[in-house]
């Protein structure tokens, strides 16, 4: 760990991240990159900070599955996700999986789908947010491609929380990728505070200085 904080855990089971809670108040944004069928940590975010949730999601079992809940009016949902590029992308759905599809080509074999996709610069910019309080990724192997775009941005970001699925790329290749996206982080500013079931990263912003 780079920096000892308190944590906080919200949500419920897979659906479980941890978030530093010092600074927050009664507002603040969030993007929930990856939705599946799981929105407890987005909901609990609304209900104790009243805070305003962009969900973002572009794959048909979500979308179906968001259609049929009772949300809040703080939680927003787009039918796009995110990549490092803007355009269109293909993912399949792992044949020894219901819910999580995925941008990664070595996981063939099920459902395959194409949806929208942006980068978090152009997200930002069309919704109009000058800063993200949390940002947390579950994107099914897509977040090593979005982390150059991730630094680009991170003055705009103050919490980052990123699920790695180095698990599904096969060998030790996915580790040493997820290594090395961390230490990238790392030497940006974003500092490592939480790791959970060794695959949920919570990162801070340049703590040193929030905690000056």
């Amino acid at each position: 760990m780079d920096f000892e904080c308190e944590m906080l855990a919200l949500g419920r089971g897979d659906g479980r991240w941890f978030i530093h809670p010092k600074f927050y108040d009664s507002s603040g944004i969030v993007y929930s990159f990856g939705v599946g069928k799981d929105i407890s940590f987005d909901l609990e975010l609304i209900k104790r900070y009243n805070f305003e949730v962009h969900a973002f999601d572009p794959t048909p079992t979500s979308i179906r599955w968001l259609a049929e809940q009772s949300l809040p009016p703080g939680f927003h949902f787009h039918t796009y996700g995110l990549a490092d590029y803007d355009g269109t992308a293909e993912f399949v759905l792992p044949a020894n999986h219901s819910v999580s599809f995925t941008m990664l080509d070595t996981q063939g074999g099920g459902e395959l789908v194409q949806g929208e996709v942006l980068k978090l610069s152009t997200i930002r910019q069309q919704l109009g947010h000058e800063k993200i309080d949390i940002c947390k990724m579950d994107i099914e192997g897509a977040e090593y491609g979005v982390i150059d775009d991730i630094i680009e941005q991170r003055e705009y970001i103050d919490q980052l929380l990123i699920e790695f699925h180095h698990r599904l790329i096969d060998g030790s290749q996915g580790l040493e990728m997820t290594k090395k996206a961390v230490a990238r982080l790392n030497g940006a500013g974003f500092f490592l505070v939480h790791v959970s079931r060794g695959l949920e990263f919570s990162f801070l912003r340049d703590p040193g200085r929030q905690f000056s």
